[in-house]
């Protein structure tokens, strides 16, 4: 079923021209404010049970860890103590937690498939129920993940053509300083320090040079998912569509997306720093130690609850907004 509000129909939210960075994120208020009940409901029906199950899940481990650490530490090396009884067990424990990562994903994925279809109905006046919007969402999953490997492999590829050239620079510089230092005597530390300096360099443009295509490529294909639920795309069809689009906003296009990452991170990051530090005032024990974990991340979901619904409705209404610089598509009652 495609989500595809119509020039021409009625619309809290009427969309008659380009819109401003402000207007943008003032409509994206005003659109989560109009559905904010459905909106939370929406996320909060999926992610907040499986982030429960996963947040006890976390509490055994590291319990269990931080039990065989001090078992390790305090039983006496002997012909009787055998430490790799344990890791049997812990390797079982961490091999359960990837289910639930991808479990979490597929979830978070549904998620915001769902909340697409809901912000776009919305645009038109329309109230897309619960059930309803969780469908949609499950019938794009399949594409979105074709999209999302498509996505990972376009970003790999641009990664490997960006930091061989690195790499190879960074190995001959290495054995060039490696063949020209001389032997080092007792205290010459001068060129382990040469040689760690320039790791450290080249640690440092590889992060920036890994940064730029993985950013741009982000932001030019930021309205896929939409194009995916509006348009009842395909996966490359969807990604040639938001590219598309964005062809001529592309700086514009990478502003939008620092600056829904850096709402995020105000949002959900600061938080969850002051909920880990308070913990960390007070003594705990072994076992605090994994209700703590267990905790952050339960807290962590309901975070993410409240602010994924308005993240998707920017980026609804930035779908919106490039289709009306391309080609004067109007949104309006």
């Amino acid at each position: 079923m495609r989500v595809q509000p119509q020039p021409g129909s009625d619309s809290p939210l009427p969309l008659t021209g380009p819109l401003t960075a402000g207007d943008l994120i003032d409509r994206a208020f005003r659109l989560y404010r109009s559905r904010f009940a459905l909106f939370l409901l929406t996320g909060a029906v999926l992610l907040i049970p499986i982030s429960i199950v996963f947040g006890i899940f976390l509490e055994r481990f590291f319990a269990n860890y931080m039990q065989t650490v001090e078992v390790l530490t305090r039983e006496p090396s002997g012909t009787e103590f055998d430490p790799f009884a344990f890791f049997p067990g812990l390797l079982g424990d961490l091999a359960g937690v990837i289910p639930l990562i991808l479990l979490i994903a597929a979830a978070g994925a549904i998620v915001y498939l769902s909340l697409t279809a809901q912000a776009a109905e919305a645009l038109r006046d329309g109230s897309l129920p619960l059930m309803a919007g969780l469908r949609c969402g499950v019938r794009r999953f399949l594409p979105y993940v074709g999209m999302a490997i498509v996505q990972f492999a376009a970003i790999a590829a641009a990664a490997i053509v960006v930091l061989a050239p690195l790499v190879l620079v960074g190995v001959a510089l290495f054995r060039l300083a490696l063949s020209e230092s001389a032997p080092a005597g007792e205290g010459d530390i001068f060129p382990a320090l040469g040689i760690a300096g320039l790791a450290v360099c080249g640690y440092a443009l590889a992060f920036v040079l890994l940064l730029a295509p993985t950013t741009y490529l982000a932001a030019r294909w930021l309205v896929a998912p939409t194009v995916l639920v509006v348009e009842g795309a395909g996966p490359i069809d969807a990604l040639r569509r938001s590219w598309r689009l964005s062809q001529d906003n592309a700086l514009r296009m990478v502003g939008y997306l620092v600056l829904l990452y850096i709402l995020e991170t105000i949002f959900t990051s600061v938080p969850m720093v002051a909920l880990q530090y308070a913990t960390m005032l007070r003594p705990s024990s072994t076992g605090a130690i994994g209700l703590i974990t267990s905790l952050s991340t339960i807290s962590s979901s309901l975070i993410s609850v409240i602010f994924l619904p308005f993240f998707v409705a920017t980026v609804v209404l930035l779908y919106y907004d490039l289709r009306m610089r391309a080609n004067g598509y109007a949104l309006k009652p």
